[in-house]
């Protein structure tokens, strides 16, 4: 399956035609540990088919930019690292959901 896949401190994100997922980070992270403070795990995700999504929209926070994922359980975060490329991946996301909507 062709995908488009982005580097990430806190594990590398690809894109599909269908499904976004982060690739499972195997060693402990101090980033993953202060979002996991902040945040319940099902604010987070870290895999979703396009067909759940309903709304999405791009934050360029300080330290942690996340793409905001709306589901019918509510709005979710797909964190990044200061200096990913996280807008494209945004941009590509959002492409790939605009097109999956027009086909399904």
């Amino acid at each position: 399956m062709k995908y488009k896949e982005f580097e990430s401190e806190l594990g590398n994100v690809a894109v599909t035609r269908d499904h976004i997922e982060r690739e499972e980070v195997t060693e402990e992270s101090k980033h993953w540990e202060r979002i996991t403070e902040n945040f319940h795990d099902k604010e987070l995700v870290d895999y979703i088919h396009l067909s759940e999504i309903e709304d999405i929209e791009y934050r360029d926070e300080s330290v942690y930019p996340c793409i905001r994922i709306k589901t019918e359980d509510g709005w979710k975060k797909l964190f990044f690292h200061v200096g990913d490329n996280a807008e494209e991946c945004f941009r590509i996301l959002r492409y790939n959901w605009h097109a999956y909507k027009q086909t399904a």
